[in-house]
C-alpha cells in the first residue's frame, strides 16, 4: 500500500486541535504513519501557546487512537501477544517503539525528539526547518526537565479510573462525536405507544438499564464492561435469535432490514461491543507493556547495579539549560500542567471515515 507521509508533510505538521489530529489520524489506513503522524503531532503542541486541552490529556487521547488502531490488527493476529501493539511488524525496534509509547509516552517522547535533533545536527536549514527544530529543542528542554515527573503522573492518572470516559470515547468515534452519540442513544428510548402500553422488550429495558449504571458513578455496576456486553449481547440474541454469534456480530445486511427503534438499539448494541473489545486492548496494552518496561529496567539495574540507566543523550544541552530558565519563569508552563478534570471529550468529532457497522 503507497505511503500518504513524506518527510516533508510530517515536517510541516502543526498542532491545530485533538478534533484536527484524529480526523488527521482516522485518515490514515497505516500503522506506522499513524504512529508518525501522531508523533509529530504531540510534538508540535508546544508550551507557551493557548491550546484546545492540556497536553496530558491530548497524549491520552493520542493513546486511545493508536489502541484502536492497534485492536484492528490484533484481530487479524492468532494469538498475539499481550503486548504487542502491532503484532503483524516484522521489525522488533519498530514495535518496541510503540510498545514505549502506550507504557511511557514521556520517554517515548524524549526519545523521538531527540532523535530528530541529532538527525538534523549538521544539515543546512531553511527558516522553516530552523523554527522547527527550535520548537524541538523547547520540547527536549520541557520534558526532559519536567519538574517532579509531573507530566508522567498526569498521564497516569488519566490511565486510572477513567473506563467509563474511555469507552465514551470510544462510543463516541462510532457515532461521530458527543451530539451524534447522544442521539443515536436517544433513538433506542421507546416511542409514545410503547411507554404507553408498556411495549418494549426486556432485552431491550435491560441494556438500557445496564447502560445508565454504566455511567452512573453512584451505582454499583458503574464502569462494569461485563455487565454492559452481557446486556448488548442478549439484546442482539434477543433481535437475532437464530444467529451463532461464533461467527462475529450481525452484518449490515441483516441491521438494515430493521427499522425505527428495532435499527437503533441494534446499532447501539454492535456499537457497544465494539468499544468495549477496543477498550479492552487498551487496558491489556496498557497493562502488559508497562510490566514489560519495568521488567527490561529491572534486569538492567540487577546487571549493573551500581550504574542507573541515564536518559537518552540530549543535543544542545547548555542551549536547554537556559531555555529551561526561562521556561520556569514563565507561568505558562506551569498552567500547562495543571490537572484538568473537565469532560475532556466534550468538543470531539471522532472516527469521521469509520461505518457504524463492518
Amino acid at each position: 500500500m503507497p505511503k500518504m507521509l513524506t518527510e516533508q508533510a510530517l515536517n510541516n505538521v502543526e498542532y491545530v486541535s485533538i478534533e484536527d489530529y484524529i480526523k488527521r489520524v482516522d485518515a490514515l489506513t497505516d500503522f506506522e504513519e499513524k504512529m508518525a503522524l501522531t508523533t509529530r503531532y504531540l510534538l508540535a503542541y508546544g508550551y507557551d501557546q493557548q491550546r484546545d486541552r492540556p497536553f496530558h490529556e491530548v497524549i491520552h487521547v493520542a493513546k486511545l487512537k493508536m489502541a484502536q488502531a492497534s485492536a484492528r490488527l490484533r484481530a487479524q493476529s492468532v494469538h498475539p501477544a499481550d503486548e504487542a501493539v502491532n503484532p503483524l511488524e516484522n521489525d522488533p525496534e519498530k514495535e518496541a517503539s510503540y510498545e514505549l509509547f502506550i507504557a511511557d509516552p514521556k520517554a517515548y517522547l524524549t526519545k523521538e525528539v531527540n532523535g530528530l535533533l541529532q538527525k538534523a545536527e549538521g544539515e543546512e536549514l531553511g527558516e522553516d526547518d530552523q523554527q522547527r527544530i527550535a520548537n524541538y529543542q523547547v520540547m527536549s528542554a520541557a520534558l526532559v526537565n519536567d519538574p517532579d515527573d509531573r507530566l508522567y503522573y498526569a498521564i497516569a492518572e488519566l490511565d486510572n479510573n477513567r473506563t467509563t470516559q474511555n469507552l465514551k470515547f470510544h462510543l463516541e468515534g462510532k457515532f461521530g462525536g458527543p451530539a451524534e452519540l447522544n442521539k443515536a442513544y436517544e433513538a433506542t428510548k421507546p416511542g409514545l405507544l410503547s411507554r404507553a402500553f408498556g411495549t418494549s422488550s426486556k432485552a431491550y429495558s435491560n441494556l438500557d438499564a445496564a447502560y445508565q449504571a454504566f455511567n452512573n458513578p453512584n451505582h454499583v455496576l458503574y464502569g462494569d464492561m461485563n455487565s454492559l456486553d452481557k446486556a448488548a449481547k442478549e439484546y442482539l440474541q434477543h433481535r437475532f435469535p437464530q444467529w451463532d454469534f461464533k461467527n462475529g456480530l450481525p452484518d449490515r445486511a441483516m441491521i438494515d432490514k430493521l427499522s425505527g427503534t428495532e435499527k437503533a438499539r441494534t446499532l447501539f448494541s454492535v456499537s457497544i461491543l465494539r468499544s468495549t473489545a477496543e477498550e479492552r486492548t487498551y487496558e491489556t496494552l496498557l497493562t502488559a507493556t508497562k510490566d514489560k518496561l519495568a521488567e527490561k529496567e529491572a534486569e538492567i539495574a540487577e546487571e549493573n547495579p551500581q550504574n542507573v540507566p541515564e536518559p537518552e543523550a540530549n543535543p544542545n544541552e547548555e542551549f536547554q539549560k537556559q531555555l529551561l530558565e526561562d521556561l520556569q519563569k514563565d507561568e505558562a508552563l506551569e498552567a500547562g500542567q495543571d490537572e484538568i478534570e473537565e469532560a475532556y471529550h466534550a468538543n470531539f468529532a471522532l472516527d469521521d471515515n469509520e461505518p457504524e457497522i463492518e
